[in-house]
């Protein structure tokens, strides 16, 4: 029975392992921007400082071994590198440890700058060193013989754990939400409407319509606590797991347009992919065939022809295409031995060298890129050269099937994924049950932390900000001149920005600047101020340089509906002398 209810497919897996790593590569990409800032000790905050000030027992990371920049660099890229060969498959589990423990190092570095986006990337590559994400669609498939076949209804104990971490993060987010906005008044949404720091053009647009408001909000919750449900549900199973899933992708690729929130809507996608009923794919597989009716042809000869032309037809999604020896082929054998190439059969039609690559793209999902490759002649000039390295290009991609193919999960393995699972449901519910008594001890806090395990979904809970706005950063140069020394413009507030949103970098910074103004976090202030004074007073001599700055947060208060928005009010949060 349990079988039954939490298999997955590890097509479906695989398509998490994608998006997912397609997630991660884009979010490392643009913290690059951000490496002096947030994680050297030339940025914001040192480590000295804050592993005194702010340290939290039991986290760990390689960020907080070195701070100079260019062993932040070092890091960023290495976790680029296996971000590719993650999202590509290549050695899967080494990539999805090596990530697991970059985003770690990231996330302790400054934790007041992640939010639940980036909790929930983490423990998806966490929990899939222990799933078979590379056993479909993968290069380590491909290039490893020893490969163990997984059956396509996968089971252990580690898919109920993806099953106990997505209901936690829906279900436990009502329990957040048990609030009037989200119950009675039906107001959550128009209120995280009028955050215009996060809200995109569409969700701007869409602040006024209150009915809609009320709508979305209503069927939030609807989803929220419906579709986890459905995941348990045996009856009529794929057509419950298609609404589920479909239902979530409505939900999160609606709140990916409508709000800015990092990582978060990517993410819940990526969980949400790994649930993809197998009946889905194996529709999609008669009504999408790609490949039927072609044959690619290599030489026998050679040794790694074969893996490589394996390669081509999983990178192609090219499942029905048909890899022969040439010399099982009489014309093809005359082909490749008159032209040196791979032959490709198609319809009844041969094509060797580039146009083997042309005609293999137009019958795959990139055929809009085929029609692009219209260069024969060069594409067979470098054709040639490549495979004139061919044992060189041979030596390379044994080397990376030598990594270590997937084994049956052991008793051990399947015993650690009931250990998580326990400590991930009893980590949310303590964050509900706080209050009540219910909190979890050492030392099992620290083991929480030292996996980076901890996570709670309350965002927008128990309601949504009901204050915006942005920052002035008002510095007073040498020669007495008033002037930001953040955004480098004159000074004035009764200026708004549009978009507000303009006012944020990116993800970070908003976060960043945002949780800084929140009294709890108002020690951060002093190192903020600090780090702009820093920047300003480095590339700006004598009476240009800032000697004093006076931090604001132009707060603008959302009213009930129907009541006009007030004019925002700027509210000191640091004042003091920039340091020489």
């Amino acid at each position: 029975m349990l079988k039954k209810i939490f298999y997955l497919d590890t097509r479906s897996l695989a398509l998490m392992r994608v998006v997912i790593g397609l997630t991660f590569l884009g979010d490392i990409l643009h913290r690059f921007g951000d490496i002096n800032a947030f994680y050297s000790d030339q940025g914001i905050l040192t480590r000295a400082e804050f592993i005194q000030n702010y340290g939290i027992h039991s986290k760990w990371g390689l960020l907080l071994a070195g701070g100079e920049s260019w062993w932040v660099f070092l890091i960023f890229a290495i976790g680029t590198i296996f971000g590719v060969m993650y999202t590509k498959g290549i050695r899967t589990r080494l990539s999805a440890v090596v990530i697991w423990v970059v985003y770690m190092s990231l996330h302790n570095r400054l934790p007041i700058i992640n939010h639940g986006g980036d909790n929930l990337t983490r423990l998806l590559f966490f929990y899939s060193i222990f799933l078979p994400v590379g056993a479909e669609y993968s290069m380590d498939k491909v290039l490893n013989s020893k490969w163990a076949e997984v059956p396509r209804k996968y089971f252990s104990s580690w898919t109920v754990l993806l099953f106990v971490q997505a209901i936690c993060i829906y279900w436990f987010t009502i329990w957040y939400k048990w609030h009037p906005h989200y119950k009675t008044e039906f107001s959550a949404v128009y209120y995280a409407l009028q955050l215009e720091a996060f809200t995109t053009p569409i969700g701007k647009f869409l602040k006024d319509y209150i009915w809609l408001g009320k709508f979305l909000t209503v069927g939030t919750m609807l989803i929220e606590a419906i579709c986890p449900a459905l995941l348990l549900v045996t009856f009529k199973q794929a057509w419950m797991r298609g609404i589920c899933v479909a239902g979530f992708f409505a939900l999160h690729i609606g709140i990916w347009l409508t709000f800015i929130l990092g990582t978060f809507p990517p993410a819940c996608i990526a969980l949400w992919c790994a649930f993809i009923p197998s009946e889905f794919w194996d529709w999609i597989g008669t009504k999408i065939p790609r490949g039927k009716g072609m044959t690619l042809f290599y030489d026998k000869e050679c040794g790694f022809c074969r893996k490589f032309s394996l390669m081509i037809r999983e990178a192609l999604f090219l499942k029905e295409m048909d890899v022969q020896e040439a010399q099982s082929d009489k014309k093809a054998d005359e082909l490749m031995k008159a032209e040196t190439s791979w032959v490709l059969r198609s319809n009844q039609e041969y094509f060797t060298k580039f146009s083997v690559y042309k005609e293999m793209i137009l019958n795959s999902y990139y055929r809009p890129f085929g029609k692009l490759l219209v260069f024969k002649d060069l594409g067979d000039s470098i054709y040639s050269y490549l495979s004139k390295k061919r044992e060189c290009f041979g030596i390379m991609l044994n080397k990376i099937g030598s990594s270590s193919p997937w084994h049956p999960m052991k008793w051990k393995g399947q015993i650690f994924g009931v250990i998580i699972s326990l400590f991930v449901f009893a980590w949310n519910l303590e964050g509900t049950w706080a209050v009540r008594g219910f909190d979890i001890q050492r030392p099992f806090t620290d083991f929480v932390f030292a996996l980076q395990l901890n996570q709670q979904w309350n965002m927008f809970a128990p309601s949504p900000m009901k204050t915006d706005g942005w920052y002035v950063f008002e510095g007073e140069l040498e020669n007495g001149k008033k002037w930001d020394i953040y955004y480098d413009e004159a000074i004035d507030f009764n200026y708004k920005p549009d978009p507000m949103r303009s006012r944020y970098k990116n993800t970070q910074w908003r976060k960043f600047l945002i949780s800084a103004w929140y009294k709890k976090n108002n020690s951060y202030r002093q190192y903020l101020a600090r780090w702009v004074c820093r920047q300003w007073n480095r590339s700006h001599n004598g009476a240009e340089k800032a000697r004093r700055l006076n931090m604001y947060y132009m707060n603008e208060r959302t009213p009930p509906i129907g009541e006009p928005i007030p004019k925002p009010q700027p509210v000191s949060t640091w004042e003091g002398a920039c340091a020489p």
